[in-house]
C-alpha cells in the first residue's frame, strides 16, 4: 500500500502543478494560494478525524490515503508553487535576489523542521500522539491563511509599481 501511495502522491503532485500553472493567470496567485491553504487546512482536519476513528471502520484507512492525496492536490495548486513566483513579483530588481534567497532559506528550513518534528511526535507513544500529529500543522495552516488574506497582495495583471503601492 505504501508504494502505491507514494506513486499516487507523485503523480498527483505533477498533475496539479501543471493545473496550477494554467489557473494562475486566470484566478490570480493570491486566490490560488488561499484555496490551497484552505484546502490543506480542511483535509488535514479530515485526516486527523480518520486517524482518530480508524478503529471503527476499515474503510477509514482508505479515507486517510484519499485525504492525503487531496491534501497534496491543494498543496500543489497553492503553497507548492505560488510562493516561488509571488516572491519575485513582490520585490523590485535590486532587493529581489536577497528576498528570493531569504524565501528559499525559510522554505527549506521549515521543511527541515517538519522532517525533524514529525518523527519525534510519533516516536514516544504512537497511540496517544500519532493520531493528533497533524493538528500543530493545521494550526499553522490557519495562521498562514489569515496572514495571506490580510497581508499578501494580488499580483495578477499588476506592475511592480502597482504592487508596491499596495
Amino acid at each position: 500500500m505504501a508504494k502505491y501511495s507514494t506513486i499516487g502522491v507523485g503523480v498527483v503532485m505533477v498533475a496539479m502543478t501543471l493545473v496550477s500553472i494554467m489557473l494562475m493567470d486566470r484566478t490570480g496567485r493570491r486566490t490560488l494560494h488561499l484555496y490551497g491553504l484552505g484546502g490543506m487546512f480542511i483535509t488535514s482536519m479530515f485526516l486527523t478525524i480518520f486517524l482518530l476513528f480508524g478503529f471503527l471502520y476499515t474503510w477509514m484507512a482508505y479515507m486517510s490515503v484519499f485525504s492525503t492525496l487531496i491534501y497534496v492536490v491543494f498543496f500543489a495548486i497553492g503553497p507548492g508553487s505560488i510562493p516561488w513566483m509571488i516572491t519575485a513579483e513582490l520585490f523590485s530588481q535590486g532587493p529581489r535576489p536577497a528576498a528570493m534567497s531569504i524565501a528559499v532559506l525559510v522554505n527549506w528550513f521549515t521543511n527541515f523542521m517538519v522532517g525533524l518534528a514529525f518523527p519525534l511526535m510519533t516516536a514516544y507513544n504512537e497511540n496517544a500522539i500519532e493520531k493528533y500529529s497533524f493538528l500543530p500543522f493545521t494550526v499553522f495552516l490557519a495562521i498562514f491563511w489569515i496572514f495571506t488574506y490580510w497581508k499578501v497582495p494580488e499580483t495578477k495583471n499588476r506592475t511592480f509599481e502597482e504592487i508596491s503601492a499596495l
